[in-house]
């Protein structure tokens, strides 16, 4: 029996035609590696899968767990107002075990890590503010 042929295929990217020797899975074909990149940076699914790999292996989450989180407000103080560069809420962490603990605003994220984490500087903050 003879060997079927490969169907000629355009590269789904750029257009070319895609070398027969191309190994292809799927309806889209590409004609190099480049062009496959390309159009996952284009559909912007790369950047989706680059935010699910971070926040599975930081911080053992999903993609809709931390969408979830984002709808409340900051764990400290209160605020909806996500200020900082990103204008996005900082996914509160224990440092030593990995653990999250919360979310909070770019200010009281501030607060603890200059507090070094340390209930005891924070206590001693509260009394000198007292």
């Amino acid at each position: 029996m003879a060997a079927k042929l490969a169907e000629p295929r355009d590269c789904g990217f750029c257009g070319e035609p895609v070398p027969l020797t191309r190994g292809r899975r799927g309806p889209v074909s590409y004609c190099s590696r480049r062009c496959k990149e390309k159009a996952t940076v284009a559909s912007g699914k790369g950047a989706e899968n680059n935010l699910r790999s971070y926040y599975k292996r930081r911080y053992g989450l999903t993609l809709d767990q931390v969408a979830e989180m984002r709808t409340g407000a900051c764990d400290i103080c209160g605020t909806r107002e996500w200020n900082g560069r990103h204008k996005n809420p900082h996914i509160d962490h224990d440092h030593a075990t990995g653990e999250v603990r919360g979310l909070l605003c770019h200010n009281c994220n501030l607060l603890v890590g200059r507090a070094k984490d340390d209930p005891a500087i924070l206590k001693a903050a509260l009394k000198y503010l007292a």
